[in-house]
């Protein structure tokens, strides 16, 4: 089952058991959108792209999770 969450400015759906490993990926790309390596690697030890910095978007969709809504800059 999927789950609206809000957080630092985001809207994503995401799974429901997924909750906590979007919050960390939302807050270490720390509005530049890009998730850096050394928490990718703590976050995805089975994904094969993990020791590379990689968007947001991207790492998110490796949970099941997507942005819905972004809101207001600032």
């Amino acid at each position: 089952m999927h789950v609206i969450v809000q957080i630092d400015g985001l809207t994503v759906r995401c799974p429901e058991d997924e909750v906590e490993r979007v919050r960390s990926l939302v807050r270490a790309a720390d509005g530049t959108g890009e998730v850096p390596a050394k928490v990718l690697v703590l976050l995805f030890s089975w994904h094969r792209e993990r020791h590379r910095t990689t968007s947001l978007t991207t790492a998110l969709g490796w949970l099941g999770a997507e942005i819905v809504t972004e809101g207001p800059a600032g």
